[in-house]
Formats: structure tokens, sequence, C-alpha cells
């Protein structure tokens, strides 16, 4: 601020001489100095920042409002623990001699809806985010005035009919027609039985006795869809399995579950995933060098930690959803359509695979080292089978399900960052 002073000019001629003062202060409006995140969603206990930092000549000054009512603080920078008294709006005025500039925040307040990983607990149906994780539950939040589904298949302890709804309040607070209740208080009478649907629709271009069928949850009359098997009808087993994915991810195996039969399903499954049945007729062929330690044991197509938490994880223990797996086995196909691009993952199910023998089954060309998010060790492990990675086009011609995915998705999916809030998992 060099041009700050005293500015005097000085006026002559023959008849005389005057001169003139003025005091010049050269300022700066406030201007800020840091991007700050306008919207916060309430979360208990956890850090809010609300950044007014800001700069100007002279120094501003600032002044901060919590709906509408002045605080008493006096920091550019606002930091707290958030409890339900803190959300709404906040205002911060940042001001000097020269100008005032106004940044707005908002803290959302949310209910937050434990989900117990038990299938004889209330299930939320709800695309909400999943907040934190144990290994008992999962906490599902929702935004406040927004509506939750609440499903007991036999019925609540409290309430009529299998379906609640209900619109949240705060917290754990939830109103259903003119009245307010504790989602605690929400109680089950029985667990929840995965439904299948059979559509007639033909599921692979190479398989012509296969059809796709549809998984998921019944409660009062709706049936809702959690995924889709491909069905091998002639061999009465699944070929693949689709699936919609997005944010609300249970990431936690519910906890006391039991499988379900399936018409479809033609054997016996206790007898077929016995270990010490399966290991008598495995050594006969081929004896292996664990001896009796290792068996097939059942693999999910869907992984319960894959869908939404409550209802939608009681789906993936049909017994539609089993294949076989020794190690780690089997394929998943990632795929972005708001990108346009797709990964081919393909895991080898060989018993006592060997690093000399691994590349015999890598039937199209690998490209995991241009995957960011697929450069772990533990792919080319063969102690936990081998993995490796194709495009789109070549996993189709490789498998023989030329046309079934690639259409629009070509491209490779090889950025997390590149993931909206919703994708499409195909196993």
């Amino acid at each position: 601020m060099g041009d700050n002073g005293l500015y005097t000019c000085r006026v002559n001629n023959f008849s005389g001489a005057t001169s003139a003062s003025k005091i010049v202060n050269v300022g700066i409006p406030p201007y800020f100095i840091e991007a700050a995140n306008a919207t916060i969603l309430y979360k208990p206990d956890a850090e809010a920042y609300l950044s007014c930092l800001a700069s100007g000549v002279p120094t501003p000054a600032v002044t901060w409002l919590h709906n509408n009512i002045p605080i008493e603080f006096t920091d550019m920078a606002y930091r707290f623990y958030m409890s339900t008294k803190d959300t709404g709006s906040y205002s911060c005025l940042v001001s000097n001699r020269y100008g005032t500039i106004i940044r707005d925040f908002n803290i959302i307040p949310k209910c937050f809806l434990k989900v117990e990983s038990n299938p004889d607990s209330p299930k939320v149906s709800i695309l909400g985010a999943r907040d934190l994780s144990e290994s008992s539950h999962v906490v599902v939040n929702v935004q406040v005035g927004e509506e939750v589904l609440i499903y007991c298949t036999n019925g609540f302890e409290l309430f009529p009919g299998t379906v609640l709804e209900a619109i949240c309040i705060q917290d754990t607070m939830l109103k259903m027609g003119d009245k307010e209740i504790n989602y605690s208080d929400i109680k089950c009478r029985k667990h929840i039985t995965p439904i299948t649907k059979q559509t007639g629709r033909r599921c692979s271009p190479t398989k012509r006795d296969t059809e796709t069928i549809k998984v998921g949850i019944e409660t009062d009359g709706k049936f809702d869809e959690v995924f889709e098997i491909c069905y091998d009808k002639f061999n009465s087993v699944p070929i693949y399995s689709t699936q919609n994915i997005n944010e609300s991810l249970a990431l936690v195996e519910p906890k006391d579950v039991r499988w379900y039969d399936n018409d479809l399903v033609k054997y016996n499954f206790d007898e077929l995933y016995d270990c010490t049945i399966q290991m008598y007729h495995i050594n006969v062929i081929r004896p292996l060098a664990r001896g009796f330690d290792c068996c097939f044991t059942k693999r999910q197509l869907v992984n319960s930690q894959d869908v939404p938490p409550g209802v939608s994880q009681i789906a993936t223990y049909s017994n539609l959803n089993i294949v076989p797996h020794w190690s780690t086995c089997g394929t998943k196909v990632v795929q972005d359509e708001y990108s346009g691009s797709s990964l081919a993952i393909i895991q080898v199910n060989v018993p006592d695979l060997k690093l000399s023998e691994a590349l015999r089954y890598v039937v199209c060309k690998d490209i995991c080292n241009l995957v960011e998010w697929m450069q772990s060790p533990v792919w080319r492990d063969v102690k936990y089978g081998l993995t490796y990675c194709c495009t789109i086009k070549d996993f189709e011609i490789a498998f023989g399900l030329e046309g079934q995915f690639s259409n629009g998705l070509e491209g490779i999916f090889s950025d997390t960052l590149m993931l909206p809030d919703t994708g499409r998992l195909l196993l």
C-alpha cells in the first residue's frame, strides 16, 4: 500500500502562490482466500469446518449467524463437533470500510437407522449412503423429510401389515401418519425369505436352454428385485449374475443367516459341499498336495456385502446364487454406463494351481497393468488363485459371449474416480 499518504499540490504565478493537501488512504474490499463446501451432511460427533478465511485492507472483521441469530465467535474459520443443536443454516459476513462479502452454509440434519445383521431384525429400503459399519450392524443415513420403507416379512410386533412407511424426522425418530416413533422400538416377528421369478427370457447367446431368473424379496405382494441370475436349465447351474451397484453397499456380512432352497436347484448342497466326501473322490482321481485340508465350498455370485444393507442381503442366500469355490475364483465384469467403460476380471478356479501352469489358463490378453486398482501382487499369487484382466471385447470372444455386454461400453474401466453414484456389476 505504498500509495497511502499526504498529497500536496502547489500553484503559483507573479501574483502569488497557493497550495492544497489531501490525505489518501488506499483500501481493498474483503475477498475470500479459501474455497468452502456450502453443504455439510450432519454426522453425530463429526467435525464441521466452516471457512470464511478472507483478506482485505484494512483487515476485515467477521460476524457469524446461526439460523439468522448472531453467535459469539470472531474467528474466520469455525470448527466444532456436531450435535443435533448444530443443524441448520450458517452465514458469515466479512466486512471492512470498503465492502462486505457473505458466505452461506447449511448443515443438513439426517436420521441414522441401525440395521442389525440378522434376518429377524427390521430391514430398511433406502438408497441412502452407508456411514458406519461394525461387525454386527450397519448404519444407514436418511435425509430429513425423506421416506423410508421398513420391512418385516411376517409382520411387526406392534404394527399391522408387513411394510411400514415412515418419514425421517431426525436421529432415530420417524413419523408414521400423525405419530412419532423411535426406530429402535420397531421389531419384527420373523425373518425374510428370498423369492425367485422366472422371466422366460434367454440370457446366453451361445447356450439355448438358458433363462434369466430374478431374485429378490416380496412383501405385501410387491416384488423388489436385488439381482438377476443367468441360469443353465439343462445342467441346473447358474452361469453368471447381474446387479446394479450404488454407494449404499452394506460392506459387512449379516450374522446368523441360513441358506434358502429353490425349486430350480436340483442338488443336495449339504452332501455336495461335504468336505470329507469331496476329498475322498478328488484324491482318488488326482492326489492333491494339501491332502484333505482343502475342498470346494460355496461361493456367492452376488456377495452379501455388495448389496444395500438389510433385506437385499437376505436375497443373496438363495441356493440359486451358489457356485463352487476352491481358492479365489470366478469372473466379474465391472461396467460404468456413465463413462462407457468396462473391465472383465477373471479368477482361475483350479485346485493346487502351480505358477508354471497358471499362464495356460489366461485365455485373453491380460491388461491388469493398465488398471490402477488392480495392481496388488495378491492377484499373481497362485496360493489365492490367479487373477487377470481383459477388455470387454476380448472377454466376450474368449468366453463365447459376443455382444452380451460390450454394446456402448467398450472403453477400459481403469480409474475408480470415473465411477458415479451407480454402476453395474456382473459376476
